[in-house]
């Protein structure tokens, strides 16, 4: 229910810069800690799951630290929202928004894989990206307490760092490196 509100919000505000800008807004500070957990650079190709109609996700990491992101989804509408939204904040040569279902290997090499919140089946998600990347680094999303029931669980895993958020949906990012 959740996820799916916040899909078709997504799908709306993405065709005004003025919204997406507001939609991106609180997601700054986040990035940052996600960032600095993670220690992204501009040596960095990162993999963004589940970027949906708005990737302020991989939109703030090609700003912030000039890495090159794929941004891939599997709902087309999403994908394309979301190669309008790259367009209009002129990131099409840090950002490409692929169709792509995550439970299938990507064919291109990236760095560290971003896993949305609303991303599923995270377990099989997970296991494809171990078996594909080459070292395996993660950065996972992971919701509050009070709106777990409305997102797929995400795998136990030991995280090797951990980020804390003051936001209502998710309330920590983990970051898992092997």
């Amino acid at each position: 229910m959740i996820r799916q509100f916040i899909a078709r919000l997504e799908k709306v505000v993405s065709h005004s810069r003025w919204l997406s800008a507001l939609y991106i807004a609180p997601y700054k500070k986040v990035l940052d800690r996600e960032i600095a957990i993670a220690n992204v650079d501009s040596d960095d190709v990162v993999l963004n799951i589940g970027c949906g109609a708005i990737p302020f996700t991989a939109i703030l990491l090609a700003q912030k630290t000039d890495a090159f992101v794929y941004a891939i989804d599997r709902d087309l509408r999403a994908v394309k929202a979301a190669q309008r939204v790259v367009g209009k904040y002129q990131l099409q040569d840090r950002i490409k928004v692929v169709l792509h279902d995550a439970v299938e290997p990507f064919s291109h090499d990236v760095t560290l894989a971003f896993l949305s919140l609303q991303a599923q089946p995270k377990a099989k998600i997970v296991d494809v990206l171990k078996e594909t990347m080459r070292p395996f680094r993660l950065l996972a999303r992971i919701p509050a307490q009070r709106y777990q029931r409305f997102y797929d669980a995400f795998p136990e895993m030991e995280a090797k760092k951990n980020a804390f958020h003051n936001m209502k949906a998710f309330e920590k990012t983990l970051y898992i490196e092997e």
